[in-house]
């Protein structure tokens, strides 16, 4: 079943003004730490740095380190939301809308021949190859962006927000408004 908005956990809000792309990929990683205790179902030992709780620092945190988390309940990344340039930017995809291989699910391009995206023949979309993770996880010569490292993170869950392409883009002008 779909999520509703009630059942969405807001990990990060921030006004994107005043923060460069080094100051995003620091809050990607403390996002990451945020998602890796709730999916170990333990109470961590360690900061977001990886420096162990003491009792100077971390009065409150250091004697629950490794306890059970919500009675044992684990979480992971279900549904990262954000428009087409927030994801192309905070996952690297190398492809996007700007690019000519456009789709990170497939190899769909918009060169012509049969991966054309506006290919419309019957079964044409069926019959694109789907992207494997080990082409985008060999695209990165360092390591990997910190949102992708998250627990429960796939290619596949980064989908088409429909706020930003349906509500507030091409639908709009395709479909009108009162």
């Amino acid at each position: 079943s779909y999520l509703s908005f009630h059942d969405v956990l807001p990990i990060v809000c921030l006004s994107l003004k005043r923060i460069t792309e080094n100051t995003l990929e620091l809050v990607y990683a403390v996002v990451r730490w945020s998602m890796e205790v709730p999916a170990s179902g333990k109470w961590p030992s360690r900061d977001h740095l990886g420096r162990p709780f003491d009792s100077l620092r971390d009065p409150e945190r250091k004697p629950r380190a490794d306890q059970p988390l919500l009675g044992g309940v684990r979480a992971f990344l279900a549904d990262p939301a954000g428009d087409c340039k927030f994801t192309t930017a905070s996952c690297q995809l190398l492809q996007h809308y700007n690019k000519v291989e456009c789709c990170h699910w497939c190899f769909a391009s918009r060169s012509s021949g049969d991966a054309c995206y506006a290919n419309q023949r019957s079964g044409a979309f069926a019959a694109l190859e789907p992207r494997p993770m080990e082409l985008y996880f060999a695209s990165f010569l360092v390591a990997r962006p910190n949102l992708t490292l998250c627990p429960g993170w796939h290619l596949m869950m980064l989908r088409v927000d429909v706020m930003h392409c349906d509500h507030l883009g091409i639908a709009l002008r395709l479909a009108g408004n009162a």
